[in-house]
Parts: structure tokens; sequence; C-alpha cells
């Protein structure tokens, strides 16, 4: 996927999941990245379409502690990966 197409997939589809609320339900609706981090995310349990929340985010840069809400499990991920997951919900407006 070339930079314009992540850009416009971005734009279209949601916002990071770095930059979502807090405890509030989120549906991943893309992941932006390569192979690698596609089969991380679903080794871990995270697919299109599943229900996330953030539960917690470590100050500066540190990873963020994510439950799938689909499936009941809670990871933590790093921001690098965190930040190639889209999500739309929360505030909102569609």
């Amino acid at each position: 996927m070339s930079k314009d197409d992540a850009s416009t997939v971005e734009r279209s589809a949601g916002r990071r999941l770095t930059e979502a609320p807090l405890n509030t339900p989120l549906r991943i609706v893309g992941i932006l990245g390569g192979e690698s981090v596609r089969r991380r995310l679903l080794a871990l349990g995270f697919h299109r379409n599943d229900l996330i929340q953030l539960e917690s985010q470590a100050i500066l840069s540190g990873p963020l502690l994510v439950r799938n809400l689909t499936c009941d499990i809670r990871v933590a991920l790093g921001r690098g990966v965190a930040q190639k997951v889209l999500v739309e919900g929360g505030d909102e407006r569609a």
C-alpha cells in the first residue's frame, strides 16, 4: 500500500487507536501497515469489525491497554502498532 493509499484509507475509515477516547466502545475498521503487523494483530485476536475498548494509556510513549470486547481479552499494544489500527465510534459524528 502506497503512502497516498494509506492516507486515503485513514481519512475515509476513521481514526487511529492512539487518538481514540478511553473507555468507549470502538469498532476496528482497518489496519495500516504491512503483512507482519496484520498477522501479529490477528494472532493477538484483533480482527476487522471487532469491538474494542481503550482502557488505559501509559504516559509519554508507553503502551496502551486494549480490551477486545468481542472475545474478552486484554492486550498491551505498543504505540507503533496501535497507531496502525483504525477505529470508528466513540465521540465521532458520522
